[in-house]
C-alpha cells in the first residue's frame, strides 16, 4: 500500500510539472507571439491608412499650392456666457467680445482662419450643468 502512495505521489508531481510548464513556458509563449503579431498588424494598419488618406491629403497641398497658400478658412463657435441665479455674469459681454476679437486675431495671423460666431447667449450654471449630463 506504501509503495501505491508513492506511486501516486510520484504522479501528482509529474502531472504537477508538466502542467506548470505548459502554463509558464507556452502559454507566456503564445501571448509574446500574439504581440509580436499584433505589432505588425498595428504597423500595417498605420501603412494602409496612411496609404489611404494619401489622396486627400494631396489634394488639400495642392489647393494650397494653386491659392500660394492664402486659402482661408472659417471657423464657426458657438458663445455661453454663464450667469448664476441673479443673473449676474461670470465675466461681461464686453470682456468676452475682447477675448473674442483677441481668438480671431490670433487665428487671422497665424492660421488664416476667420472666426464666426454663429451663436451667443447667456445660461445660468445650473441649466448648462443640466445640457451636459
Amino acid at each position: 500500500m506504501n509503495k501505491l502512495c508513492d506511486l501516486v505521489v510520484t504522479i501528482i508531481k509529474i502531472v504537477e510539472t508538466v502542467v506548470e510548464w505548459v502554463c509558464e513556458e507556452v502559454i507566456e509563449r503564445i501571448f509574446v507571439w500574439v504581440e509580436k503579431i499584433l505589432v505588425y498588424v498595428e504597423y500595417i494598419v498605420r501603412w494602409v491608412c496612411w496609404i489611404i488618406t494619401l489622396p486627400l491629403r494631396l489634394i488639400g497641398l495642392l489647393q494650397c499650392w494653386i491659392t500660394s497658400g492664402h486659402a482661408r478658412r472659417t471657423m464657426p463657435v458657438c458663445v455661453v456666457i454663464i450667469s448664476n441665479e441673479n443673473d449676474e455674469l461670470a465675466a461681461s459681454e464686453s470682456d468676452v467680445a475682447a477675448r473674442m476679437a483677441d481668438a480671431a486675431a490670433i487665428l487671422d495671423d497665424q492660421c488664416n482662419i476667420d472666426l464666426v460666431v454663429e451663436y451667443a447667449r447667456r445660461a445660468t450654471a445650473r441649466i448648462l450643468l443640466w445640457h451636459f449630463l
